[in-house]
Order: C-alpha cells, then sequence, then structure tokens
C-alpha cells in the first residue's frame, strides 16, 4: 500500500496568523496584490467618492444648523479641505503602479479623515456623533482595500481620539466613556475579523485560480509536447507550421523544413530492446535542439522521424544546418548498461515556394528527399527546391 505524500507546508499559509495580518502567502503575496490592484484601484475610488459624498451631505447640514458666521466658516474650512484631498486621492489612485503605493494613499487619506472628524467631534459640530464615527470605524475595517493593518491604525488612533475628546472637552461622564469604549472594542474585533476574513477569501480564491491555471497549462504542456523526447508532438508541430506558412503568404518571409530520420533504427531495438530504443530517441531529440535556434521548430513526427521548421532561412542554410545535424548524429555516442550505440540519420531539405497551398506541400517535397537520402546510402542530406513558380512557356509553330 502506498503512503500519501504530505501536503507541503507553507510558512504564513491559509490558516497562519500572519496570513491573517496580511502577509499570509509568503511568495507569492507580492503575486497576490499585484493581481487585485486594479479591483483594488476600482475599490479605492468608489470608497473615497461615497465619503466625499457623505462629507458634502455632513457640511451642509452642520452650515443649515449654523447659528453663527464663525462656526458657518469653520464647517467650510474642514469640508473642503477635506473634500481637496479627497479629489487628489482619486487623481492619484487612477495612476498607482504598485500595491505598496495604494496602500499609503489609503493610509494618508485615512489620517486626514480622521483629523477631520475628530475636527468636528471637539467642536460640538451637531453632525458628527459617537454613533457616527464607531460606523466610521467599522467602514475603514469593511470596504477599504489596502493591507489590514494599514486600516487598524487609522481605526486606532480615531477611537482614541474620540475616548480622549469625550473625557477632556465634551466632559462626558466615565460611564458614557466606559460604553463608548466597549463600543469600539466591539468595533475592532468585528471588522477586524471580517476584514480578515474577506482577505483570507481572496487569498483562497487567488491561490485556487493559479493552481487552475498551473493544471491548464500543464495540461497543455502534455498535449503538446511529445512526453518521451521532450520537443513538440506531431500536431502542434503542423499547428505552429501552418501559421509560419501563413505569415510567408502574407510576407513573403522565406522558411526552410527538414526531416531527420535515425537509419537503422528498428536494429536497435531488436538487439539492445525498446528502453535502449528510448534513451536513443531522447539523445537524438536533445541533440536537435541543441542544434537548433530558440525560434526554430522541433517536432517529433512519428517514430523515429523528426521535423524541424526554420523561419528566415533559405534553402542553402537549410542545407548547411541539415549537414550539421548528420556530422553532430554522427558522432554521438548513447551509452547503455551492456553496450554503446552510434548512430546516423538521413535529412531531407526544402524551402517554402509560392505555389506551396499547406504544409503538406513542403513535407511531401522534405519527406521524398529524406527517402532519397535513404537510397543514396543513408547518412546523407537531400535537397528538395520549391517548384518554379510558373511554367515554362510552350513555344507555338505557325
Amino acid at each position: 500500500m502506498t503512503t500519501p505524500r504530505a501536503r507541503p507546508t507553507v510558512r504564513g499559509g491559509l490558516g497562519s496568523v500572519r496570513h491573517w495580518l496580511g502577509f499570509g502567502l509568503g511568495p507569492r503575496e507580492a503575486a497576490f496584490r499585484a493581481d487585485a490592484l486594479g479591483a483594488d484601484r476600482s475599490r479605492v475610488t468608489i470608497v473615497v467618492a461615497s465619503v466625499a459624498v457623505g462629507v458634502v451631505v455632513v457640511g451642509l447640514t452642520d452650515l443649515w444648523l449654523a447659528v453663527v458666521a464663525s462656526e458657518a466658516l469653520q464647517r467650510l474650512v474642514l469640508v473642503g479641505a477635506f473634500l481637496l484631498l479627497s479629489g487628489l486621492v482619486l487623481r492619484r489612485a487612477r495612476r498607482v503602479a504598485t500595491p505598496a503605493a495604494l496602500d499609503w494613499l489609503v493610509l494618508g487619506w485615512q489620517l486626514a479623515g480622521v483629523a477631520t472628524i475628530l475636527a468636528y467631534r471637539a467642536a460640538g459640530l451637531s453632525a458628527v456623533n459617537g454613533a457616527t464615527i464607531v460606523l466610521l470605524a467599522f467602514g475603514a475595517y469593511a470596504v477599504l482595500p489596502c493591507r489590514l493593518l494599514f486600516r487598524f491604525v487609522p481605526a486606532l488612533l480615531l477611537t482614541a481620539g474620540e475616548l480622549l475628546i469625550e473625557q477632556a472637552v465634551l466632559g462626558a461622564t466615565p460611564r458614557i466613556v466606559a460604553g463608548t469604549l466597549m463600543a469600539h472594542l466591539f468595533v475592532h474585533l468585528a471588522g477586524g475579523s471580517s476584514a480578515a476574513g474577506f482577505l483570507a477569501m481572496r487569498r483562497r480564491q487567488f491561490v485556487a485560480s493559479r493552481e487552475a491555471l498551473a493544471g491548464r497549462l500543464e495540461l497543455e504542456q502534455r498535449a503538446n509536447v511529445d512526453g518521451l523526447t521532450g520537443v513538440l508532438r506531431r500536431h502542434r508541430w503542423l499547428e505552429l507550421a501552418e501559421s509560419e506558412l501563413q505569415r510567408y503568404q502574407r510576407h513573403r518571409r522565406p522558411f526552410a523544413v527538414l526531416i531527420a530520420d535515425l537509419d537503422h533504427f528498428k536494429r536497435v531495438n531488436d538487439a539492445h530492446g525498446h528502453l535502449a530504443g528510448d534513451e536513443v530517441l531522447r539523445q537524438f531529440a536533445a541533440m536537435l535542439r541543441d542544434e537548433s535556434r530558440p525560434f526554430d521548430l522541433v517536432g517529433r513526427l512519428g517514430g523515429e522521424e523528426f521535423g524541424m521548421l526554420l523561419p528566415e532561412t533559405d534553402l542553402p542554410q537549410a542545407c548547411d544546418a541539415a549537414t550539421r545535424i548528420v556530422e553532430s548524429c554522427r558522432q554521438l555516442v548513447v551509452a547503455i548498461p551492456v553496450a554503446t550505440i552510434r548512430l546516423t540519420c538521413s535529412v531531407g531539405a526544402t524551402e517554402v515556394g509560392p505555389t506551396d497551398r499547406s504544409m503538406a506541400d513542403l513535407l511531401t517535397r522534405a519527406d521524398g528527399a529524406m527517402y532519397a537520402a535513404k537510397v543514396g546510402g543513408r547518412n546523407r542530406v537531400e535537397v528538395a527546391p520549391p517548384p518554379m513558380t510558373h511554367e515554362p512557356e510552350t513555344p507555338i509553330h505557325p
């Protein structure tokens, strides 16, 4: 019976304290924040605009309730300064390029809001009371997208300022101050836990989406790459080759196709077994990758036959590449437990031409050239030029 593999533990994982404080994904935290930046910017814009509208309503209410001109002027200054700052934050939030910059921008705006609210409260203006401050403290936890620590600090300052103003400025009784303290403690516990839970949910969604993406990429890799040799499977190679042919038809950018086939491969399987044959195929494919450029396409077309597509390559250059492949194959030595195997290969080369309508045209020519190399003695290159653009004219006799 096999023992199930233990799941890897990541420091600061989804269940840790660091995760709830906003650092839980470890090395992936930066990727999570970057992935969420667009949504966070939009959320900051909505929150700041909504609060600005609320401040306008509060300011108009206080102006209506003001009895002397000095009170009205005081309220206009407070409201106007905060609205100006909110406008600057809205403008800046749309251009923020990093999550850290957004965090600090939101923190500065919150601190300015705390100062404005406490100034209202200290002046005894009727539109801001203890209940309003409790709601604002909870809102800081519930709606802002910055890291949890950057929500806790302004909310804590708001609590401390409210308690100080109630006791020192408004002359509240100890019983009222104690009630305010208990209300704010509840806000910090409920708001902090709900905010942390929401962050944890977002992180789980991020991890799940990344794992799903990795799974899809792995499936695509398995579907497109030959599991034995590590080069492209036939269908994927043909898809990419057709795309290159379409590029040629649009822009007349040349490319060449090589077909390389191992000589006497059946003898390897018969003499040493299929495991040795698999190792031969792996090393031959590795040699083809070594001889190719980063943008060349190497694929296994079937059995011991491999295709190479060489973009921006004409027929003489393709012939040089094919010659290097034959020489490298000749020097390749595959060591197996009971023997060493030396290899040769035959290569057919062709170049795309104006009359080619599909990759089948090129593969037919390259395949024919490869078989000609086999018939001609193997371990060599044969070239199949593209057909002429026009048929030669037949002279007309009277």
